[in-house]
Formats: structure tokens, sequence, C-alpha cells
């Protein structure tokens, strides 16, 4: 029986099949030169070399178990896709490149071959027993936190948790956010 194609979207070359390898496992050593990696784009720089009419296309992303800078000099027109839809930190994506080493960089690199947009992997909670989180500070607490209070209570409901505990500074401005979270469930 044949598998399905993928269906994720190409935003870089040719579609490409196959398991991702945790990013801590990249290496010069041990790499036969051509990898995929999937993770969270977290900086953004690409550069224009107008002389030239080319770019230096780069963005760092990580796994969480490891980081990559992806790296690759392309013409205008082969750099355009990269350019438009690598635009900025928090995107995920999957990619098959080559491992090379940059003398720029002085560090791995990896040279995009292609890239497809990826979703990011959803956490769960799995834990046989659960919890109840007794201390979470939401982004009413100034300058303490980035959770949003609807988005903590709609995953504690999703884990499965009964009940959850919000501990913001001298306020109690999330609690209407926190109650209609709770009634959506």
């Amino acid at each position: 029986q044949k598998k399905p194609a993928e269906t994720t979207p190409m935003i870089f070359g040719k579609p490409f099949r196959g398991t991702p390898v945790p990013m801590r496992e990249v290496s010069l050593e041990n790499d036969v030169g051509k990898v995929i990696v999937e993770g969270c784009v977290f900086a953004v720089d690409h550069r224009e070399l107008r002389k030239s009419n080319a770019w230096v296309v780069s963005f760092d992303v990580t796994d969480y178990t490891g980081s990559l800078r992806v790296n690759r000099y392309l013409d205008a027109e082969l750099a355009k896709p990269i350019i438009e839809n690598i635009k900025k930190p928090g995107q995920w994506v999957k990619i098959f490149g080559k491992v090379t080493f940059s003398r720029l960089e002085n560090d791995i690199v990896l040279e995009p071959i292609a890239i497809q947009a990826a979703q990011a992997p959803r956490r769960e909670d799995t834990a046989p027993e659960k919890r109840v989180e007794l201390h979470l500070h939401t982004t009413m607490s100034m300058m303490d936190a980035l959770t949003k209070t609807g988005e903590a209570v709609a995953t504690a409901a999703r884990w499965g948790h009964q009940a959850i505990a919000v501990t913001d500074h001298g306020v109690a401005s999330s609690f209407p956010d926190a109650l209609k979270a709770s009634k959506n469930k």
C-alpha cells in the first residue's frame, strides 16, 4: 500500500520525506552530510546582496535539544520563497539540508535543500495521576510572565487537570479570562 503524499506546504525546494534527527545529534563527525531536522524558528537574519542580485538567507531553528543556523547564498529569485515565508520567530519548519562548516559563523550550519512548513508538537500531560498547578503567573503580573490566562486554563483542562491556581501579583484582572476559558472547555 502506497503512503499518502506530504500535505504540509512547501516553502523551498522539492517535497521530501523522512524522520527528523534531533538537533543535538547533528554534527560534522557523525553525519553523512545530509539530514532532516524540524524545529521552531527563533531568529531571522536574511541579507540582501544588491550588487550580485542575491541573498544570504539565514535563520536559527531549535527543537529544544539543540539549535542550528540555517544559512545559504541564493540568487534573488531562488531566495524569494524563503524570504517571503520565513520572516519572524515562532513558526515551525521541517528542513532537508546539507551539514557544512561555515568559516564566517565559525560553526556548523545547515544549507537548506528543501524547507516545508510544519506543525509544532502539542505538549501533553501523560502522567497517570494529574496534578494541580498552584503557582501560575499570567500576563496580568506585569513583567513577570508571558502566559495568557485563557490559554493556561484551556491547556490545564485539555490535560485533564481538575483545577489551576492563578497567582498574579496584586491584581484580580486575569479572573474574567479564566472564567471565560473554563466555561468554553
